[in-house]
């Protein structure tokens, strides 16, 4: 009897902690959701294990609605800009423009699209609170099997995100750090063109060709 008991006092105990972890989750989530324009200085790490190599890219981030562009000034210059459309990928030392289709990848870092949809394709599995910052570790679902983990670290103090990481399906790793973030400053639109100079070569993989 007595190990019965315990055993149901462990599932109500982990229950309870599960239930206060996604409550907790849910606050950080709720002022993301309100985020209609975001930029910040970001650091982006790249890892494979498989070779052993390690990569290190500094940029500018300026995400507004369901826009988000990565400004990258080093290690080389180059620029990404994601819309409802299409995924751009400018490399000015190559004078090359890659055009894709629109990948739900995108949405990793733009924190309105994180909060509002990203998350319902992952299951919360542990909680860290420290005292400046909290730290969430999800796993995918199914729908986004490409990835193995996903671990976001929310402020305290604003509740912005600091870090996201993510580990894919075959152990690469990849974190974007930030620092100077502004919200709803009123990002001007033009920021998310991409003009590139007329002898630009461009490679158009999207899987249906717009005009």
């Amino acid at each position: 009897m007595q190990k019965v008991l315990l055993i149901i006092f462990i599932i109500v105990l982990a229950t309870s902690q599960a239930l206060c972890n996604q409550e907790l989750l849910d606050t950080f989530l709720i002022r993301n959701k309100e985020i209609n324009s975001f930029q910040a200085t970001f650091e982006q790490r790249n890892y494979w294990p498989e070779s052993d190599m390690e990569l290190f890219s500094y940029g500018h981030l300026y995400t507004k609605k369901d826009k988000i562009m990565l400004d990258f000034y080093a290690p080389t210059k180059q620029v990404m800009l994601g819309t409802e459309d299409d995924l751009r990928l400018y490399f000015p030392e190559k004078n090359q423009l890659i055009i894709q289709d629109w990948s739900y990848w995108q949405n990793f870092i733009n924190p309105k699209l994180l909060a509002k949809e990203y998350l319902e394709f992952c299951n919360l599995e542990s909680t860290k609170h420290f005292k400046n910052v909290t730290i969430f570790k999800f796993k995918p679902t199914e729908i986004m099997s490409d990835f193995k983990e996903l671990i976001i670290q929310f402020s305290n103090s604003d509740s912005l995100i600091q870090a996201l990481e993510y580990k894919d399906q075959y152990n690469n790793e990849v974190g974007f750090y930030f620092t100077e973030p502004y919200i709803n400053t009123g990002i001007p639109d033009d920021i998310f063109t991409l003009p590139v100079p007329e002898n630009t070569t461009i490679i158009d993989q999207r899987t249906t060709k717009q005009e």
